[in-house]
């Protein structure tokens, strides 16, 4: 849930509750005022008849006086005389009979509070009974009471709910505004924007988060600053290595399988005249050399091929293609398409995209059942966009969370080039490896 909404929720959650426990608070406030005015009727009622029928001893009791002077709607009062069981009452105030008694409120309200509550008292003069005061609250007009009083709070306290959450949500709102600046910066450097770096906020905990996601970037950023470098000096110290090897294979093997085929034609010469029961056995030397020439030649164009020294990333994908053509003999056709200057390429750049065609090409003929497959390489604005895809059975990419040899070494040299590859479905089936990356020269 988003931070402000959660927040806003709460907010909600919290005035709600504070508002009914507020109105819980009025209702008993509004029971307890009926039965402190009850209270207050009974005593005063009771000493004004017992001072009444001391100074005039036969007199009914007079309550006009107190009338005038209470206006507690609601309360009714009742006096029984034990001198001839004569009854006097009255109820003051009735201005709340229109309310609806049977309403949910009012069901809940006497289900709670019981509001038909009432006291009696015996009061006694010189001694002698006098007569039962009975006081009571008419439950329709105390509960039509509590209502007015709920509706008053209710109104005076929404608008103020209403003021007072908009004032903090505003507020809490400008101080937690940092945090969708936090959560943009730490999207993009999820997504490998290691170059973006999170402002200055005036609040001191957004500050310290900010310096610890910045100082977390400075170090995610140096880190793959030095694995990139130390996989290109990898990339070059492997390549040199297999420049060296390929230099010995060529130099070593060569001149000793010349050297052979030499004294074989020698030695074949000699047996012709001297001995040509040998001739059959020296014929069997020429192929064995040249097998072994083939695979020479073979290890010389994985390991280094002469044309990526002497003539470039061009040449060597040509003729990288048109041996793949020759090893199929016309069931998978293989096809080149350069676009574009590609002559300012640096070295470790022409190996990293000739590595990858070789890897690609490999895995192709071993899993994908293709019959066409095009490799195309476009210098596209200073960008280097080298695409191989083919007609093979993939349909799916569930070897994209794997990792590979070939795989991650294609990941490895792209990445140390600040380059990016993705894989993606040919249409109907197959699969398209894309990388791009920037020419920048040399790398070192």
């Amino acid at each position: 849930m988003n931070l402000k909404f959660h927040f806003l929720s709460q907010l909600i959650a919290i005035a709600l509750l504070s508002l009914f426990t507020t109105t819980t608070y009025v209702l008993y406030r509004s029971d307890q005022q009926t039965q402190h005015a009850m209270q207050i009727t009974m005593d005063s009622l009771s000493k004004r008849i017992s001072v009444q029928s001391q100074l005039i001893p036969n007199q009914e009791p007079d309550f006009s006086l107190w009338k005038q002077t209470h206006n507690k709607s609601g309360i009714c009062v009742n006096f029984v005389s034990d001198k001839n069981n004569k009854t006097y009452g009255f109820c003051n105030g009735e201005k709340f009979m229109a309310f609806d008694n049977t309403s949910l409120f009012a069901k809940l309200y006497r289900w709670i509070f019981r509001p038909n509550l009432e006291i009696s008292k015996s009061i006694v003069v010189n001694n002698q009974p006098y007569g039962t005061l009975t006081v009571s609250a008419n439950q329709d007009v105390q509960i039509a009471q509590a209502w007015e009083n709920v509706c008053n709070f209710i109104g005076l306290a929404i608008v103020t709910t209403i003021a007072i959450s908009f004032l903090v949500f505003m507020s809490v709102r400008r101080t937690v505004r940092p945090t969708c600046a936090i959560v943009d910066g730490l999207e993009r450097i999820r997504k490998g924007d290691l170059n973006y770096r999170l402002p200055l906020f005036d609040i001191v905990e957004w500050q310290i988060i900010s310096d610890a996601v910045n100082h977390l970037a400075d170090s995610q950023q140096q880190l793959l600053e030095d694995r990139r470098q130390l996989i290109v000096k990898l990339m070059t110290l492997q390549e040199d290595e297999r420049r060296y090897l390929s230099r010995e294979l060529h130099d070593e093997f060569g001149q000793c399988l010349a050297g052979i085929n030499a004294i074989t034609a020698s030695v074949s010469y000699t047996a012709a005249e001297k001995c040509p029961e040998l001739i059959d056995e020296i014929n069997q030397i020429n192929p064995i050399t040249k097998h072994m020439m083939d695979s020479i030649h073979s290890l010389l164009a994985r390991l280094r091929p002469v044309e990526l020294d002497e003539l470039g990333l061009f040449a060597s994908l040509s003729g990288l293609v048109l041996d793949w053509n020759n090893r199929n003999s016309g069931k998978v056709s293989y096809q080149l398409n350069i676009d574009g200057d590609c002559k300012n390429i640096s070295e470790i750049q022409a190996v990293a995209l000739f590595r990858i065609a070789q890897e690609c090409l490999t895995n192709i003929a071993k899993h994908s059942n293709a019959t066409q497959v095009d490799i195309s390489l476009k210098n596209e604005n200073g960008n280097i966009i080298f695409i191989i895809k083919d007609n093979g059975i993939a349909t799916t990419l569930p070897f994209a969370n794997k990792s590979g040899i070939g795989l991650f070494g294609i990941h490895e040299r792209v990445s140390a080039l600040h380059g990016e590859v993705s894989f993606t479905i040919n249409k109907p089936h197959g699969l398209v490896v894309s990388v791009s990356f920037p020419i920048t020269g040399d790398e070192s």
